[in-house]
């Protein structure tokens, strides 16, 4: 585990806490819940591999490949606020979503680094390269987006006490406008990219500490602009966790 994704962990586990410790220091009454707090963690699959690009360790030239593995995972933090308790057409409710989503991509894939490559070829001497170098290093393809749009998210009336209650059950849908930063960058030498994120899901109120927590699933597909030269869509599914405030 590298440390950025220690520190994204870090991050997570930070968060989470704080929202624990803020809201159940408030009234335990069941009133009704304007927003949520998500935490979340998924498997995620790309559209193409990033296997020809230089930035990946590919240098066809010389016979070496780059990363090449679709399949990755991540995770997820935000906040959904109520926008509206009832829509005008048919009752149910409209949140606004933000969030951050940290993706990565070919984690157990091994390709030769470019200072090897060069050192092979011409006889480069590794110093001035690069201060770690080897004949093979790890080299995963990252994505981190920020994103923020709307929700539409189904009631079907009053929850009960019970734990099992079909008015717990909140599907939704949404749709977003989404910022990426690629790493590495492809060989336009271009890291940021714009897009649209759409998704659908659901999530069930606990009938825990006044409605407190929520569990829930959903699946994302990601869709960019293609500023980086590369098809770098990608769809992830993954479960969350929140605390409703």
């Amino acid at each position: 585990m590298n440390k950025k994704f220690r520190f994204l962990t870090f991050l997570l586990a930070a968060g989470t806490l704080l929202s624990v410790l803020v809201i159940t220091n408030s009234s335990m009454a069941q009133t009704p819940r304007l927003g949520q707090v998500f935490m979340r963690g998924h498997y995620a699959h790309s559209n193409v591999s990033r296997g020809g690009d230089l930035f990946t360790g590919s240098v066809p030239a010389f016979g070496t490949e780059g990363v090449n593995d679709r399949d990755g995972y991540g995770i997820a933090n935000g906040v959904n606020i109520l926008v509206t308790p009832k829509d005008p057409f048919f009752g149910h409710q409209i949140w606004g979503e933000v969030g951050l989503e940290y993706s990565r991509f070919g984690d157990n894939d091994r390709a030769e680094n470019l200072p090897s490559v060069l050192e092979k070829a011409f006889g480069l001497p590794r110093k001035g390269l690069s201060n770690k170098s080897s004949d093979e290093s790890e080299i995963a393809v990252t994505i981190f987006n920020v994103y923020i749009g709307p929700k539409w998210r189904f009631s079907f009336g009053e929850a009960s006490d019970k734990a099992l209650d079909i008015n717990r059950l909140h599907p939704y849908i949404g749709t977003a406008m989404m910022f990426g930063v690629i790493s590495p960058p492809s060989d336009d030498v271009t890291y940021i990219d714009i897009g649209a994120l759409v998704w659908a899901g659901f999530d069930y109120v606990l009938p825990y500490l006044g409605n407190l927590f929520s569990i829930g699933a959903d699946y994302r597909h990601h869709f960019f602009g293609n500023a980086t030269g590369n098809d770098i869509d990608y769809g992830s599914a993954g479960v969350f966790f929140t605390v409703n405030f």
